[in-house]
């Protein structure tokens, strides 16, 4: 049994300075972290994890009287298996958040332009999922070997308040409504064939659609960002002791999808291109 704590004490102090206004706002906040963290062997291969830490983010100075600290509880247990050149884990995780906030930045929308840095309350909020991996090694000769490497992410992310913002990814949100550009389900798997002096790789990567707003009554209420399919290869050979060629294919399939229309309309997701190169080492 491993079993460690510890608490963070931060003394934060903010100063804005307005240049058109020749006026300066200072803020300062004082907060308690603590986090506590267990691990349990349960035998020579497996482990059972714990965990729990509170979250903090502080208000920037200048802004609204109104707006909160970001605060949170942070949760997680899971299992960790390893042996040999096998590693597994499943963890689950729950965050609660007492106010979630979220801030105008020049990539979040056309209409933060001329909001910059505003920050925005939203209230209580939950994320409760489950991550898991497995890499392992599977040897085919003496001088050959087979990496695979699998990961799989759930996140179910709601507000739990009702509330309403002026806030463009917002808008009037009910409790139980889903947070905007977090995916349910994200999944990588890669395969390679692996030599002393070469390796070829094939990696996978799905990532769910993805809601571009909260709540109703807000720009792009109701759409979805495209589910992704992401189909890459890569390989390398190590032509001498100094040089090693390397080839890359990314978007195989030539897959295309809308992974967001913030800031300044629809973006396309990653094109498809090769890579060919030489790598000198010393």
């Amino acid at each position: 049994m491993t079993l460690s704590t510890g608490l963070r004490v931060e003394f934060i102090v903010g100063e804005a300075q307005d240049y058109l206004t020749q006026t300066t706002v200072t803020g300062s906040d004082t907060v308690l972290l603590p986090g506590i963290g267990a691990f349990y062997q349960l035998s020579d291969k497996l482990g059972f994890l714990l965990g729990v830490n509170k979250g903090f983010v502080p208000s920037s100075p200048g802004q609204s009287a109104d707006i909160e600290p970001e605060e949170s509880w942070n949760y997680e247990a899971g299992l960790r298996y390893s042996h040999n050149d096998t590693r597994a884990e499943i963890i689950g995780f729950y965050n609660d958040y007492k106010n979630i906030k979220a801030v105008c930045t020049f990539s979040t929308s056309s209409s933060c332009q001329d909001n910059l840095d505003a920050e925005f309350n939203g209230g209580k909020a939950e994320v409760i999922g489950l991550e898991s991996s497995i890499q392992t090694v599977y040897e085919l000769t003496n001088n050959i070997k087979i990496p695979i490497n699998l990961a799989y992410t759930f996140s179910n992310a709601e507000f739990k308040s009702d509330f309403q913002s002026t806030f463009s990814l917002w808008g009037t949100v009910t409790s139980g409504d889903k947070l905007p550009y977090i995916p349910e389900h994200q999944l990588s798997a890669e395969v390679a064939i692996a030599h002393e002096k070469w390796q070829a790789s094939l990696s996978y990567q799905y990532t769910d659609e993805m809601p571009e707003a909260s709540g109703t009554g807000t720009e792009l209420a109701g759409y979805y960002t495209d589910e992704v399919h992401m189909l890459d290869f890569s390989a390398w050979y190590q032509l001498t002791d100094s040089l090693k060629g390397y080839l890359k294919v990314d978007n195989i399939t030539d897959e295309q999808v809308i992974v967001s229309r913030r800031p300044f309309g629809a973006r396309p997701g990653k094109p498809q291109q090769t890579i060919i190169g030489i790598k000198y080492e010393l």
